[in-house]
């Protein structure tokens, strides 16, 4: 199933949990085979903001990003970076998946308890998305 595009980069969406796909690590400490899946909670941008300036690591955490998980052993790992962050929706009798993010980083312990990751924000970037695809 095609994802769709977040439609313009002033449109703030509001949900509460996302989805993300990927082949990177598991918790055997190897890269999955088989596409996985996990759903995850949203986690407010000063919360993530105050979790990661926590580790002094020198980690700048901006509205050109969204945070999502911190939950225990569910996150996106080593191997998923790239991959896609989306929503599902329901339009016209169907569900619908769209794409508000792109893994990023997290903590070095994938799945760490109260560590979410850290995804850019694709409506953030769509004028230049728009202009890529239209040349």
């Amino acid at each position: 199933m095609p994802v769709c595009l977040p439609t313009g980069p002033t449109v703030t969406a509001k949900f509460n949990h996302v989805d993300v796909t990927g082949w990177g690590f598991t918790e055997t400490g190897r890269k999955s085979q088989i596409l996985q899946k996990v759903s995850l909670p949203v986690v407010s941008l000063e919360e993530c903001k105050r979790v990661y300036n926590s580790l002094q690591q020198n980690l700048k955490i901006t509205y050109k990003q969204l945070c999502a998980g911190g939950r225990n052993d569910k996150d996106s790992c080593s191997g998923d970076s790239g991959g896609p962050l989306q929503v599902s929706t329901f339009l016209n009798d169907d569900t619908r998946y769209i794409q508000q993010g792109i893994v990023s980083f997290g903590h070095r312990f994938c799945g760490e308890e109260g560590f979410p990751g850290v995804y850019t924000k694709v409506a953030y970037y769509m004028d230049w998305v728009l202009d890529t695809i239209g040349n």
